[in-house]
């Protein structure tokens, strides 16, 4: 089956207090977004999307537009708004959306030719790839039914006491099966943030019954996503 993939590069990264996107910033030498492209080449897709806001021009000078397709983020209204404004160029598409974020540069290829793999063999409509967090605060928890099966993800900021004690976290990492895309339309506006959050397509899909899991491999450090300098 093909594979496209979303890279979600259009965050401001306010807390690096730079006039240079966040994803530009270097780790080694190298752009961080460049180093998540390492990692996403090696699967091999048959199209890269990166979704960007206002420094998109930058961007594209930057990292360059051979094999890439850029899509503009207007505004910042969240990852799963994101996602939505780069639907458009799947929709003729047939295959499996890796989406991930451009501030983890630390992902490796191996762990998300696994997670794809899982994601095929269980033929799931939705897959989340998440991990144990030894200290969950900041990120989403994964919440299981008693079956063990996944049936949300809860931001932090919305969590509960009990599930705030959840060390088992998303890491931005998702694969969605074509039908999944239209479930978008599903996502409302988060009342605390104003933002369109895709972690509730996790919930729109488990509502409906429909397949999905969360695959608990890779390190908690190929995950951390770069807030500061």
């Amino acid at each position: 089956m093909k594979t496209a993939c979303v890279v979600l590069a259009a965050g401001l990264g306010k807390r690096m207090n730079s006039s240079v996107p966040k994803v530009l910033h270097l780790i080694c030498g190298t752009p961080m977004l460049q180093s998540v492209l390492f990692s996403v080449k090696r699967l091999r897709p048959e199209r890269i999307i990166i979704v960007a806001g206002r420094h998109i021009d930058m961007i594209k000078e930057t990292i360059g537009t051979d094999g890439l397709f850029y899509v503009l983020q207007k505004e910042a209204k969240g990852t799963g708004h994101a996602v939505l404004c780069a639907r458009p160029q799947l929709k003729d598409f047939k295959g499996d959306v890796i989406v991930l974020n451009g501030d983890t540069p630390l992902v490796s290829h191996s762990t998300l030719g696994k997670f794809l793999k899982l994601h095929r063999q269980d033929r799931n409509l939705i897959s989340v790839l998440s991990f144990n967090a030894e200290n969950p605060a900041n990120y989403g928890r994964i919440i299981r039914n008693d079956s063990g099966h996944v049936v949300s993800i809860i931001e932090d900021k919305d969590a509960d006491g009990a599930q705030k004690l959840i060390q088992e976290v998303n890491s931005g990492v998702y694969v969605l099966s074509p039908p999944a895309l239209a479930l978008l339309d599903e996502i409302r506006k988060n009342s605390l943030t104003g933002e369109y959050y895709l972690t509730d397509i996790v919930y729109a899909a488990a509502r409906k019954g429909l397949e999905v899991s969360a695959y608990c491999i890779g390190t908690e450090d190929e995950f951390i996503g770069v807030s500061t300098r």
